[in-house]
């Protein structure tokens, strides 16, 4: 009998390249996701990236629509699917979300978490839960690269939300003995993202010719991270039980500058115009490259592609698709 993994907010960008490389191993796979969106859920865009993310293996996963606030309708698909493990993607994905958008933020992992941790809790069937944190959560970071166990002072609601899930992860383990294991992505990028991250909207700014504005000067450094790397090293946490208990950083492992990024960029449009500003933001965390040495030393984690592959590869899927 195939092992059962139940992918939770899975409808999504990291959630979609997990679910084909699950498929590819032999599981059976589920997504549990509310198929909501804090932008215009019939931007045609976003529609096209949809089909592109599932179009061709919809008919190999099971689907059903759901919030997982709602415990009710949670518990009853955990008691019906029987999944083995379960990975916990669902998030409002934007670090920067309006203000209105908080407490959904924050329930969304509070909640949410909690809900999932009570309906497996007890269950003979279950091995273990993955929970999709951030490298929000360190803040500032303290030293580059940074280390696992930095203190956690986020910054913005957005790391305060992925904490407060890592807080209630481990201690429904200390409680009830719940396996798990913590994943902390960066930056993540590439084809089918439609959640408005930098990278994003300096590749569309860039095939629009519109000026990129870096402020900063573009000095900022992000640990940039292509999403297949990211998804693969979910999908080894999950499978690994030498990841039982553990936590990780899934990136790159490596710090790029914004203006790296669009240095990058103007290789494949050399007319791009940047605006360095100098303004600066004290409230966004400093941030940098993460210490990946863990997960290539217990896992076996070795991204694959660096920022200048990883922007190729962006900019020959936007002309694939004729943006």
């Amino acid at each position: 009998m195939k092992e059962k993994i139940l992918l939770i907010g899975g409808a999504g960008f990291i959630g979609s390249y997990v679910c084909r490389k699950l498929l590819n191993l032999g599981y059976e796979v589920m997504v549990y996701d509310s198929f909501t969106r804090f932008k215009d859920m019939l931007e045609p865009y976003y529609l096209k990236c949809m089909d592109i993310r599932f179009g061709d293996i919809r008919d190999e996963i099971k689907f059903h629509r759901g919030d997982v606030r709602d415990s009710l309708n949670l518990n009853s698909v955990i008691d019906d699917f029987k999944p083995n493990r379960i990975i916990n993607l669902a998030a409002n994905p934007l670090a920067n979300a309006m203000p209105e958008y908080n407490k959904e933020m924050l329930m969304t992992k509070i909640d949410g978490t909690h809900n999932i941790l009570e309906a497996i809790r007890g269950k003979d069937y279950f091995d273990r839960f993955v929970y999709i944190s951030s490298s929000m959560v360190y803040g500032d970071f303290l030293e580059i690269p940074v280390k696992l166990d930095q203190p956690k002072k986020p910054k913005n609601v957005y790391g305060m939300a992925k904490y407060c899930g890592e807080v209630i992860t481990t201690g429904f383990n200390f409680m009830y003995d719940i396996p798990f294991s913590i994943i902390r992505p960066s930056a993540v990028y590439g084809p089918t993202d439609t959640n408005r991250r930098v990278s994003q909207i300096f590749m569309e700014n860039a095939i629009k010719g519109k000026t990129l504005r870096l402020d900063n000067m573009g000095e900022m450094k992000l640990d940039f991270s292509y999403v297949d790397d990211v998804a693969d090293g979910i999908v080894k946490v999950t499978i690994n039980d030498k990841a039982l208990g553990e936590t990780f950083n899934i990136t790159n492992g490596k710090g790029y500058s914004l203006l790296d990024y669009a240095n990058y960029l103007k290789k494949y449009y050399p007319d791009l115009k940047m605006e360095l500003v100098e303004k600066k933001d004290d409230k966004i965390p400093r941030r940098g490259a993460l210490d990946i040495s863990k997960a290539k030393e217990l896992i076996g984690y070795e991204p694959k592609v660096d920022l200048e592959k990883g922007i190729g590869l962006y900019v020959d899927y936007y002309k694939k698709i004729g943006f």
